[in-house]
This record gives C-alpha cells, structure tokens and sequence, in this order.
C-alpha cells in the first residue's frame, strides 16, 4: 500500500499552518465559504497563500466562473477544490480558462449506505462525469442536510474503498478523520489522499498542536 498524503484544511492562521507543513503536510488548506465557521477574510487568505504557495488548497462552493476566476487572479492557489454542487460542465470551463490550476470536485458520500453497491454506482456515475471534465482528484466527503460535506462525520469506507479501486485519478478521503482512526482509514481504502480539520482542531479554525503531532505520528506507521 501506498502511504496517503496529508492535507491540513480549514487553516486560519499562518502559525497553524506553518506547523501542519513542518510537520509533513503536503497540502494545507483554506475556506472560502460565507456559511462555514472555519472561513477567513481576503486579507487572511492572502496571508495564507503567500505562506504556502502552490501547496495551498483554496475551498469554494457553488461560485460562478467569473469570481473563481477573480479569486484564482489574486490568490494563486495550487489547487482549487470546488466543495458544492458544482456540474461537470463548469469544471470542465474552469480547467479551459485556468490550466494552470490543479482543479478537485468534492464528492458526498451518505454517512451509512444503506446500500452501498448501489451508493458506489451512484458515486462512480459522477466520478466518471467529472473524470470526463478534466478534474485532477476527487475528493470524498461526508454528506450532510447542506451538502458534500463538511459535517466532521465518517463516511461509509466499504463505499470509499470500491471508489478508490475504480476510478482514473486519485481520490482524497475525508469526513471525520482524526489521529486515532487514519491507521484504519488509509489501511481500508486505500486513498491518495488523506484530508482532516475538525479531527485535529482544538476549536473551529484553530488548530490543536497535539492532534497535529498525533495525527503524524500515527502517519509515520503507515509507512
């Protein structure tokens, strides 16, 4: 097996995020979403791009192309992940105007497929979807009432791990991770990526520098 990666979301703060790259993050990310407790101002994410550079993952959900395009101008992520009900379509005119950018789709997954073949196809048909649009990664989350996730549960893994065997390009888990279930997490599904924030925070937005440890430590068995 593959050791997944690390990213680090809902970063606010420059020290936070310092620390998750010290510690061997490869990703680090920020939110741009008015409705979630995590999101900063402009003037914060400016902070943050600048301290991360292309390792920065900026979070958005339902913007239209031209104000992606405004915040791609001013903040230059590395990746950009769009983390609401986004078609294929704009992906596909996202990665057309800004080829530059490596582009993600987050995919909600229910929290316990009450059939998880039939959860699986459903996935995959819009794995394929976004596949087909020109997406570098798809991320897994857990859906809740207002979306593809966000909700710090765990999704159903059974599912996870058939999405993961079957698609074209890499998948990141996410969805209630934490340093004392990513051993199992990364063993089960076998993902790409690995993506945490609530699970080593200490409150929303602030992160707990002994989680972070712990999280790292546990991720070093892994290898």
């Amino acid at each position: 097996m593959a050791t997944p990666w690390i990213k680090i979301c809902g970063l606010t703060c420059v020290p936070d995020l310092h620390l998750a790259l010290d510690l061997g993050a490869r990703y680090v990310g920020c939110i741009w979403v008015p409705t979630s407790p995590r999101c900063v101002s402009l003037p914060r994410a400016r902070e943050l791009a600048g301290a991360a550079g292309d390792r920065l993952v900026l979070v958005v959900r339902n913007l239209p192309l031209p104000e992606l395009g405004d915040l791609l101008a001013v903040l230059r992520p590395g990746v950009i992940q769009l983390h609401g009900e986004e078609p294929p379509d704009l992906a596909r005119d996202l990665r057309a105007a800004h080829p530059e950018v490596v582009l993600w789709k987050a995919l909600g997954v229910s929290p316990r497929a009450g059939d998880p073949t039939a959860e699986t196809a459903r996935l995959l048909a819009l794995a394929r979807a976004y596949e087909a649009a020109g997406v570098h990664g798809l991320l897994l989350d857990t859906q809740g009432s207002t979306g593809s996730g966000g909700t710090g549960q765990t999704g159903d893994w059974q599912v996870a791990a058939q999405l993961a065997r079957s698609l074209e390009v890499p998948l990141i888990l996410a969805g209630g991770l934490c340093p004392e279930n990513v051993e199992n997490a990364a063993r089960q599904v076998q993902p790409a990526g690995l993506d945490l924030s609530s699970g080593v925070e200490s409150s929303p937005g602030k992160k707990s520098h002994e989680r972070l440890e712990a999280l790292f430590t546990a991720h070093k068995r892994l290898r």
